[in-house]
């Protein structure tokens, strides 16, 4: 097969002529080439974040662990069966010490990992212990000086929130505990049970007020939202001994 010179000329032509990939390889070349400084600094910018994150994360990781070690020693301080090799009692039912010695390793926990889990568990274990003790004031402080960092530890939250109305209603404060209880059934993205259970101690804050017939319309509202649940339960032995109120 012999070609004419035209075809020649075009065949001639696509072999000189550069593809679009090398035209595009060439293009990124030089832009490369031109802005290699740019890039390099965002470059390290990434690398330094990066390696600030991990840091902070190992950090953290690290503060957690020694204020779990921290409570983990208060408890055994409180509960002497812990210190036993391989013993796990039942801490709602194992003997419990608790004297200024005690209090303090749990204040220090408090105190020295502020922005742990751990922290918060022990304030909330302290709080009660005071409370057991007939000590509301003490048991209203230790909540307040933990308060700025519970929001946003999603379980512990609401068990902090929970032992703050606790508290509060104890202490005869039975509007603020109210309004802690509200806020807990008012978020949606809470556990159903946990909201149950909100309910469920609003209205017995309610009774302490002498509101029978709100209390037995919370109650209600209870077993209407939460039919399941164990606070339903519990609400409906409760509705027999409220005023009902008058339609």
């Amino acid at each position: 097969m012999r070609l004419d010179k035209e075809e020649l000329k075009e065949i001639h032509k696509e072999v000189r002529s550069p593809d679009k990939f090398v035209q595009t390889s060439k293009t990124a070349i030089n832009y490369l080439t031109k802005h290699q400084t740019l890039l390099i600094s965002i470059l390290v910018l990434i690398g330094v974040g990066t390696l600030s994150y991990l840091g902070w994360t190992l950090y953290k990781t690290q503060m957690e662990t020694k204020a779990q070690t921290a409570l983990y020693q208060a408890r055994k301080e409180m509960y002497p069966q812990l210190a036993r090799p391989n013993a796990q009692p039942n801490q709602a039912e194992a003997p419990r010490v608790f004297n200024d010695k005690v209090a303090q390793s749990f204040q220090s926990v408090v105190e020295n990992y502020p922005r742990s889990q751990a922290a918060l568990l022990a304030s909330i274990e302290l709080s009660q212990s005071y409370l057991d003790q007939g000590n509301r004031e003490a048991a209203l402080n230790i909540l307040k000086k933990a308060q700025g960092h519970a929001d946003g530890k999603e379980i512990l939250s609401h068990l902090f929130h929970f032992q703050q109305a606790k508290v509060l209603q104890a202490a005869n404060n039975c509007q603020e505990a109210i309004g802690i209880l509200d806020s807990i059934y008012g978020n949606k993205n809470i556990m159903g049970s946990v909201r149950a259970e909100a309910l469920l101690k609003k209205a017995s804050c309610q009774n302490t007020l002498q509101q029978e017939a709100q209390a037995y319309e919370t109650y209600q509202k209870v077993t209407q939202e939460f039919p399941e649940s164990s606070s339903a339960n519990m609400a409906r032995q409760f509705m027999q001994l409220v005023k009902r109120p008058q339609s």
